[in-house]
């Protein structure tokens, strides 16, 4: 996406739009809480996948015009279809979380979460190293048109298996009063004024701002000033998803054991010295190779891995009882807040910082270490709140550390040797 949004004109302020969109557009599934529970999760599931990937279709004919039309009108022909995807996508995901918890036994949770991570990142693993392969050194219009008519097709495709999943009856009967908006706000009211639940809150809000912008700006950082070519951009971005796919079950298996708190400060804390990695970098300490590049995608995709599958378990078990839908909703809610809130912000200080009237970087990577500088300090803001996130029976991080150096390169090995012969 961001490579396309390039393509046809984008500047810093349009890609993080672009990023912020389907986070922020989350939000909408607050309006879905009533149709979730009268629908079933799984048919609104249906409804919203089918109808989001139609989306994409619209972006396919836009690098044609590259050269004969005006720039911002192909970057808006962009935003806008990305928008209907994500406002689709978001008010239809408002059954995901509560369809999980309701038909996963909690001390299975974190397995499932691992494997579902392993399996998402698998699937981008395989689509970012046959895009690089495709798109090459200096990718043509056509490339990046078929790349979103295939985008559809694999949406489409995801549909037919998700048809196929067991169902859930409606939570609420048939014939049964709908929450008016009253009666929504005071559950909203219920759920925060549930201490486990709004102290996890905190965190993640504080931790989302800091870290949801990074990969996006990393993809212009690495291209635009590392000069790596296209195919190596997707590829060093394939090393992260090859990181979740190797270790998401790993982690998901240790966080029914260990609990999510140390999980997420043992991530975090592997994440905060990536990003002192990437701010050197910036600042010409030093300049990472291709291979450099590689491991240190790697390492954050094993860190986002940790943090992602102990981040949806925390917050499946600080729910509020009785209150399951809205409270995995406010927690989308949430999460997409600052989420979109964090890319556009950073798009608009980058393009400050880099080609505004007193811009005084240039072209070099300073504008970068600003904003990677801003959302490491967030990041070490976020661990302090998370000392703060109650979790019955967590094990203490640096017994969690011992463990992870003691098994888990034997266990990582042997779970990869499993599924691939499964």
């Amino acid at each position: 996406m961001v490579l396309t949004a390039r393509y046809l004109g984008a500047d810093e302020f349009h890609i993080g739009i672009l990023s912020a969109l389907p986070v922020l557009l989350n939000a909408l599934q607050l309006f879905a809480t009533n149709l979730v529970d009268r629908l079933g999760y799984r048919r609104l599931m249906l409804m919203g996948w089918s109808a989001r990937s139609f989306m994409l279709l619209l972006i396919s004919p836009l690098p044609f015009f590259v050269g004969s039309l005006p720039p911002e009108y192909l970057v808006w022909g962009m935003i806008l279809p990305i928008m209907g995807f994500s406002a689709i996508r978001g008010f239809a995901s408002g059954a995901w979380l509560p369809w999980l918890t309701a038909v996963l036994p909690t001390n299975q949770r974190g397995n499932y979460l691992g494997r579902e991570q392993r399996t998402m990142n698998l699937g981008a693993f395989g689509t970012l190293m046959i895009s690089g392969w495709f798109l090459g050194e200096n990718p043509s219009n056509w490339k990046y048109a078929i790349m979103f008519v295939l985008a559809w097709i694999a949406g489409m495709a995801s549909v037919y298996f998700l048809h196929k999943t067991d169902d859930t009856p409606p939570t609420a009967p048939q014939g049964s009063p709908r929450r008016d908006l009253s009666q929504l706000w005071g559950a909203v009211r219920r759920t925060w004024h549930h201490l486990p639940f709004r102290r996890t809150m905190h965190f993640l809000f504080v931790y989302t701002l800091a870290m949801s912008a990074v990969p996006a700006f990393l993809v212009l950082f690495v291209k635009e000033e590392l000069l790596f070519t296209a195919r190596e951009t997707l590829i060093v971005q394939g090393a992260n998803t090859a990181g979740v796919f190797v270790t998401a079950v790993y982690w998901g298996l240790l966080s029914d054991r260990s609990g999510s708190r140390p999980l997420l400060r043992l991530a975090d804390i592997g994440m905060i010295l990536t990003m002192v990695y990437w701010i050197a970098a910036a600042l010409h300490f030093h300049r990472p190779s291709f291979l450099e590049a590689t491991v240190a995608y790697t390492f954050w995709g094993i860190c986002t891995a940790a943090h992602a599958v102990a981040q949806v378990r925390l917050v499946l078990s600080c729910n509020p009882p009785h209150e399951l839908t809205v409270s995995t909703t406010v927690y989308q809610l949430i999460a997409s807040t600052s989420g979109g809130l964090a890319p556009i912000i950073t798009g608009w200080l980058l393009k400050e910082l880099r080609t505004g009237e007193n811009a005084t970087f240039g072209g070099g990577g300073f504008a970068y270490a600003i904003v990677f500088g801003l959302s490491l300090a967030l990041a070490l803001l976020s661990q302090i709140l998370l000392t703060r996130v109650p979790e019955v029976k967590s094990m203490r991080t640096h017994r969690l550390l011992m463990q992870v150096a003691y098994d888990w390169p034997v266990k990582v090995l042997s779970g990869m040797v499993s599924s691939v012969r499964r």
